[in-house]
């Protein structure tokens, strides 16, 4: 077999067995081909034309990663001695394995018997090259899907950053356009505020995205969106614990991050977190990016609405970053409402002067009335006028996205700002895409509260 083999998901690659040397003709041959089926989907075998003549040529699965291909001359022409050809060439298409990097995948022939059993009377192996195709969510390319990448994503939609053909690629998180039967395209790239959520959350183990191409599958569900550090107060400069604001329907399972900023390096680690009992049934902590090589990170119900979290490494987290160190798994009861307040206390250890803080935890309730966005009226004063975005009913809004337009013969646009309603974004921010139209789009990971009547975000225009 050639030592050159390399592909990447969804290539079908072409591997020949060659024979070479036979010190007698070949009339038959028999011979198992061993792969990984996690990497290789072997579809078909193709016979050269050394043996194109033979009366029976077969393959068949042996087991899963190894077929068994055999041929008899039967009336056709047998291969001479010092043969210099192909035998066949196996056809098989590369899966998504989701390595990071390029990985070597051994192949072999083993069981050779009849007329080749002098040829190969050990394994034969040779290597496969995996070539990762680009990841979905990993914008920026650095083998890891972090908050990073959502703000690139984020960045896209907006305009403010012209993506490469990758990006187009792994930007589009919920596979927007594949699903809907179009293509990537600078002009018309699919990125939306939803995709920058569902990076976010999958950096923070609240989503899981397939490992390889947006064009591997279609979600069940659309989307959300994604974070930029200049309107962030989610992160703070000193160093401190919080539960991240979410939100859940009643009877779902739901994931509350628990957050750290300006790490400084932690180790070890150990903190109480008071939840509602009543409202909430503790199922389990899940290790999040920041502590997914840690030897220990588990969290104990030690009395109903009580919690203790610990975390032990051999390696420091790398200082002065910020993301989350575990995620915590309740179940929302049938008879929950409203909104309550987790609290993070007792912290220790490389914790112990870490300001612990509250987080929400917001219980969706289904409104009646469909929802809708609209203008209110502008407010100018000394030059300056603000125009409220306004939405009204309608469900839970983890992310959105809007073009405003306006007449830039008279008008020149400043920015955006929160108002309560999405003071708890992890982003809101708005980009002028060409004259007279401003690109706006804003996430958070526990949408806007569900009431009507309140300002989303204001646009802030100098006339």
């Amino acid at each position: 077999m050639p030592t050159d083999l390399s592909g990447n998901w969804g290539d079908l690659i072409h591997i020949p067995v060659h024979v070479s040397n036979n010190s007698a003709q070949i009339c038959d041959f028999e011979f198992d081909f061993v792969f990984n089926p996690l990497a290789l989907d072997v579809h078909d075998i193709g016979w050269s034309a050394a043996v194109q003549d033979w009366t029976t040529l077969s393959w068949s699965q042996v087991e899963s990663g190894k077929i068994r291909i055999t041929g008899q001359a039967g009336s056709g022409t047998c291969l001479p001695s010092s043969s210099d050809s192909d035998l066949v060439v196996v056809k098989a298409v590369v899966r998504c394995v989701g390595y990071a990097g390029e990985t070597l995948i051994p192949i072999k022939i083993e069981g050779c018997s009849n007329g080749i059993a002098t040829l190969c009377p050990r394994e034969f192996e040779t290597d496969f090259l995996y070539k990762p195709c680009p990841r979905l969510g990993d914008v920026n390319g650095d083998g890891i899907v972090t908050p990073g990448d959502t703000q690139t994503a984020f960045e896209i939609f907006l305009g403010k950053r012209i993506p490469t053909a990758s990006q187009l690629t792994t930007a589009d998180a919920n596979c927007g356009c594949p699903c809907e039967g179009r293509e990537h395209t600078a002009e018309n790239t699919c990125i939306t505020p939803g995709d920058a959520q569902w990076i976010f959350e999958h950096s923070l183990i609240k989503r899981t995205l397939p490992l390889c191409s947006a064009d591997y599958t279609c979600p069940e569900s659309s989307a959300s969106s994604v974070p930029l550090p200049w309107h962030a107060p989610v992160f703070e400069q000193k160093l401190s614990v919080f539960p991240l604001p979410t939100s859940g329907g009643i009877g779902e399972r739901v994931m509350i991050p628990i957050m750290v900023s300006n790490t400084g390096g932690i180790k070890d680690f150990s903190f109480d977190v008071i939840f509602p009992h009543d409202i909430l049934d503790y199922v389990g902590t899940l290790a999040a990016p920041l502590t997914q090589g840690f030897d220990v990170v588990q969290g104990v119900e030690q009395f109903p609405g009580l919690i203790r979290i610990e975390g032990t490494s051999r390696i420091r987290i790398e200082a002065c970053v910020q993301g989350s160190l575990c995620v915590l798994v309740f179940h929302v009861r049938n008879r929950s409402s409203g909104k309550v307040s987790l609290e993070v206390a007792n912290l220790n250890q490389d914790l112990h002067a870490a300001e612990a803080k509250s987080g929400v935890f917001r219980v969706k309730s289904s409104l009646s009335q469909p929802g809708s966005i609209s203008l209110g009226q502008g407010h100018e004063e000394a030059g300056l006028l603000t125009v409220p975005i306004i939405v009204s009913g309608g469900s839970e809004v983890q992310a959105f996205g809007l073009e405003f337009e306006f007449p830039a013969e008279n008008l020149v646009f400043l920015g955006v700002e929160c108002t309560r309603l999405t003071e708890s974004y992890v982003s809101v921010d708005g980009y002028v895409i060409r004259d007279g139209v401003v690109r706006v789009g804003g996430f958070g990971t526990g949408g806007l509260e569900a009431e009507a009547g309140r300002r989303a975000h204001q646009a802030c225009l100098q006339g």
